[in-house]
C-alpha cells in the first residue's frame, strides 16, 4: 500500500446543482495507507477506487486474508492479484473509506497518483483484475511547487 494520502474528513464544500454525487471506496490499512496499483501503461501510482462498497469490501477482506496468513501485504506492482479467498467477516487490518468523487479526484491530483476507477472484478482462478477506466490527474506546475514547498517547508 503506498503511504501518501489521507483519508477524508468531513469536507465542506458546495455539490453540484441537482447531481448526484458519486461514491467511491478506497482501501486503507492504516489512516495514511491506500491499496494502490502499478499499472504498465501509467508511471504512476495508481490509486484503487471501487464504484461499489460489496466489490471493495471483498477485496479488502482477500487482502486482510492474505496478510493474515503472510504477515505481508499483497504485491501489486504487476497490476494482477493473487489472493486467497477471503476467510474473515469483519476486517480488522484493512479499513474501507467511502469518498465523493471529485474529492478523491482532487486528493488524487494533489498526491501525484492517478486512478483506476474498478466497476467489475474478474476473478481468473485467483488471480484478480480490475475492469473500469484509468483517470490520468496533473495539475500546474506552480500548483506542485506550492504543495510539497509547504511540506517541505521551504515555501513557494
Amino acid at each position: 500500500m503506498a503511504s501518501v494520502i489521507v483519508p477524508p474528513s468531513n469536507i465542506i464544500r458546495p455539490k453540484g446543482y441537482g447531481r448526484k454525487p458519486k461514491d467511491y471506496y478506497t482501501l486503507h490499512s492504516r489512516p495514511n495507507d491506500i491499496f494502490s496499483i502499478k499499472i504498465d501503461q501509467c508511471e504512476k501510482t495508481t490509486v484503487v477506487g471501487f464504484k461499489n462498497r460489496s466489490d471493495a469490501l471483498y477485496i479488502g477482506r482477500m487482502i486482510e486474508t492474505y496478510y493474515m496468513d503472510t504477515q505481508d501485504w499483497p504485491d501489486t506492482r504487476s497490476g494482477i492479484l493473487h489472493l486467497p479467498k477471503p476467510k474473515v467477516e469483519d476486517m480488522n487490518y484493512v479499513v474501507v473509506y467511502k469518498w465523493d468523487f471529485e474529492d478523491l479526484k482532487l486528493t488524487c491530483t494533489a498526491n501525484i497518483m492517478d486512478l483506476v476507477s474498478v466497476s467489475e472484478i474478474i476473478d481468473s482462478d485467483g488471480a484478480y483484475k480490475f475492469a473500469g477506466e484509468i483517470y490520468k490527474f496533473e495539475a500546474n506546475i506552480d500548483f506542485y511547487r506550492d504543495r510539497f514547498g509547504i511540506i517541505l517547508g521551504t515555501g513557494s
